[in-house]
């Protein structure tokens, strides 16, 4: 069933992309023929059947204009219905190993499987470490690197606002940043506990919160933010690159609240996950 969607997603993108591509270059062309003087020109002089062909087009021109132009339209509709299809089986995917990997637990959004995508250059993203909105890139370059959350496993929350710098060296944040910087699987078990009761000890908690930051590569700063906000803080996190064409794309990220959920069964499926999750999105 799975090559089968493959196969027609393929066939659908490949359809769709080859006429909007054809209908563009032939609309944009339409301009070239316009400036062309069939009287004047000294190599339609002796070429009648080309000036014929010429003149018929220039005459024509708003017919095949608005025909080519329709014909973009088209193609745009289907490439973006092929686009929805991939993520609605994608997201078929991340729910079906969700299961998998936790056969037992009805808390879906304490185990959950989050697909981050690479997005470049970006203006607009609030860094957790901007204070207010005048400096919303915190201690963040204008025009950085993230890992931005596109779609997440299960129904209770299907959304996720964490997204993480890349950059350089320095600037890899998360698990899933060392994913992404190591172009390998990084899995971190065993993560201190920050909802238990030491937590209400000044220097218990301190030095869990610098312990948790350590392991899972990230700045203290955030992971107080984390606490103080009351988010779901995991205790397993397991970060692998998703590739697509041979370049990175983005990192699928597994994570739990429990510190011995991830199994190493559970790990390496995500050699397949990956791999499917990778020739879908190629057909986008």
């Amino acid at each position: 069933m799975l090559r089968t969607s493959l196969a027609v997603y393929g066939w659908l993108n490949w359809v769709a992309r080859g006429y909007q591509r054809a209908s563009s270059y032939i609309a944009s062309s339409c301009g070239f023929f316009l400036l062309i003087d069939t009287e004047k020109s000294e190599f339609l002089s002796t070429r009648p059947v080309i000036t014929k062909f010429v003149q018929e087009i220039q005459s024509n021109m708003f017919i095949l204009f608005c025909l080519f132009l329709f014909l973009a339209v088209i193609a745009h509709i289907l490439t973006k219905k092929t686009s929805l299809d991939v993520w609605k089986e994608i997201k078929f995917i991340l729910d079906r190993y969700q299961e998998k990997c936790f056969p037992n637990n009805k808390e879906k959004d304490l185990h959950r499987v989050t697909l981050f995508r690479l997005e470049k250059h970006c203006l607009f993203r609030r860094h957790w470490s901007s204070r207010n909105w005048l400096n919303f890139r915190g201690h963040c370059r204008l025009f950085s690197n993230f890992l931005v959350p596109v779609l997440r496993s299960g129904h209770i929350n299907g959304k996720s606002n964490t997204f993480f710098q890349v950059g350089s060296d320095q600037n890899y944040e998360g698990v899933a940043g060392l994913a992404f910087r190591q172009k390998s699987q990084v899995a971190v078990k065993n993560l201190p506990d920050l909802s238990s009761p030491l937590m209400a000890k000044v220097k218990d908690r301190k030095r869990l919160i610098t312990e948790y930051a350590l392991q899972t590569n990230c700045k203290r700063e955030l992971i107080e933010k984390w606490v103080e906000l009351g988010k779901t803080v995991p205790r397993s996190i397991a970060a692998t690159p998703v590739e697509v064409n041979g370049q990175i794309w983005g990192v699928l990220v597994l994570d739990s609240t429990s510190p011995e959920t991830l199994s190493s069964e559970s790990v390496s499926d995500y050699t397949v996950v990956i791999a499917v999750i990778g020739k879908l999105l190629e057909r986008m």
